[in-house]
């Protein structure tokens, strides 16, 4: 059984990676968002 982490602990890592991985200011951001939990989650 692999480690599996908690939903929040998920979301935050995320948010995180994409915080400081992303430039371009916000709506960059929001592109980046919606790639990465829209379109690669479904």
């Amino acid at each position: 059984m692999g480690s599996v982490m908690p939903r929040p602990l998920q979301v935050f890592v995320q948010f995180f990676v994409l915080g400081l991985t992303s430039f371009g200011g916000p709506v960059a951001h929001l592109g980046y968002f919606h790639e990465r939990f829209v379109q690669r989650d479904h």
